[in-house]
């Protein structure tokens, strides 16, 4: 056994790889050669809600993920963990996050830790090795665009953990237009407030003048497909989209297209949501009860504005969810028209539960709070989704996108942890509904046991 295998004793298990194989899915274990292994595409959507696409009970137009869901296990009881870094952690090198120091991110500590303590550096440390080394030495060409967020040191990049090629960003979060913005002077890796946007080990000065962050990736995504053919390999490519993290930008017809589509309150908004769980067959007992966080306030005492607004905020997540897929489709059919879309494993996930972060959680002494409305001054409702707005769903409709599960993004309720997770089985398969427990580490075995590794 490879000496970089020593994970299959530690925090991660084969659970998925079993369920699959009990499921009468043949893996292929060895023997293959290069041309008979199946590609591998693993698609993140960041702070994706349970219920944000329509396989799940969505009410956003969402055809291209629903068509991969037509032909997935679609996993009920997928979990990760309560925050973006920490999942791609366990994700990308198979541990429990807090051996390899992100028990914790971006300076929000649990009580009683900080970053000097063992397992809470927010960044990577500690031995491990990475998924992506693992596959390319399995044969494979090895690529991500989008989302990084596991640090930006000598030993943290993606070339250090096994990818071939990289577009992406270092941060947790920014502008996702060509301003290179991110929400505080502070929170980025550079500490100038200027994202941090790196290809293949090299900092980017600028981004193109028509950059929106999901077509962007998308675009660089179907390149590397191309050069991982033209090297006539299998591929490993991990699209990790910044959508749907704030700030929510969308593009404008998208977002009057959901205008009229929330008229209603987040109650109701919940209970549709709910419903479209039972009819997808994603919940099991749909007259469980459910329960609001204690902070949520009561409609009917709010005014027409604080309506409006948290109506619009809903209408411009449900622009930004809508472009997202449209740009995956985009990807599927590049695949089809290569002749590659049967041959390959597709897997989708989000890192955490929706977001009911504000954009002043970003902002701690008044200097921050200056300098974030000096580059996001956009404040009105209107100018929602616009480049220097700053909108976040809030927290009511955080909750609505949970569905029935309590809670949201950085708790550890289930609305912080249960995401949807797709996996689409190589050739034309039949989509199943699957409700054993799953995790999100669980698919760097499998991946690897796909691989032959």
């Amino acid at each position: 056994m490879h000496s970089s295998l020593k994970w299959f004793s530690g925090f991660v298990s084969r659970r998925l790889v079993n369920i699959l194989l009990l499921m009468g899915v043949v893996l292929p274990l060895s023997g293959f050669s290069a041309t008979d292994k199946p590609n591998i595409v693993l698609i993140m959507i960041d702070d994706l809600g349970y219920t944000d696409i329509g396989a799940y009970g969505s009410d956003i137009d969402t055809p291209n993920i629903d068509s991969i869901a037509a032909q997935s296990f679609k996993f009920t009881d997928a979990h990760a963990l309560p925050s973006c870094a920490p999942t791609r952690a366990a994700l990308m090198t198979g541990q429990d996050q807090h051996r390899v120091g992100l028990g914790s991110q971006n300076q929000i500590y649990p009580p009683g830790a900080s970053g000097d303590m063992l397992g809470y550096k927010g960044s990577l440390e500690g031995e491990y090795v990475g998924l992506a080394q693992i596959l390319r030495d399995a044969g494979y060409s090895t690529f991500i665009t989008g989302k990084w967020h596991l640090g930006h040191q000598p030993g943290q990049l993606p070339e250090d953990l096994g990818f071939d090629q990289s577009m992406v960003l270092l941060d947790a979060l920014a502008s996702h237009y060509s301003d290179h913005i991110g929400p505080s002077p502070h929170i980025s890796e550079t500490g100038t407030g200027k994202a941090s946007y790196m290809r293949n080990g090299k900092l980017l000065d600028s981004l193109p003048e028509d950059f929106y962050s999901t077509t962007f990736y998308t675009d660089e995504f179907i390149r590397m497909v191309d050069v991982a053919k033209e090297r006539n390999k299998p591929f490993f490519g991990f699209l990790s989209y910044t959508a749907m993290h704030d700030p929510l930008h969308a593009p404008e017809e998208l977002i009057e297209k959901y205008a009229d589509s929330y008229k209603g309150s987040f109650i109701e908004l919940r209970n549709m949501r709910v419903k479209g769980m039972c009819e997808q067959g994603v919940l099991l007992n749909c007259d469980a009860p459910m329960r609001w966080p204690e902070t949520t306030p009561d409609w009917d005492a709010l005014t027409d504005r604080q309506k409006y607004d948290l109506q619009h905020r809903m209408a411009t997540y449900a622009g930004m969810m809508d472009y997202t897929d449209q740009q995956l489709g985009r990807v599927v059919d590049h695949l089809k028209s290569i002749g590659q879309y049967d041959n390959t494993l597709i897997v989708l996930v989000s890192d955490n539960g929706a977001s009911a972060m504000p954009a002043s959680l970003y902002v701690k002494t008044e200097e921050e709070d200056a300098w974030q409305r000096q580059h996001y001054p956009h404040r009105k409702i209107e100018d929602y989704g616009k480049r220097g707005s700053f909108p976040a769903m809030g927290m009511p409709n955080a909750q609505a996108s949970s569905g029935i599960y309590y809670a949201y993004k950085l708790t550890v309720f289930e609305g912080g942890t249960r995401i949807p997770m797709l996996v689409k089985m190589p050739g034309n398969t039949q989509g199943q509904v699957v409700h054993a427990v799953t995790h999100i580490a669980d698919l760097y075995p499998t991946f690897v046991e796909f691989a032959g590794g």
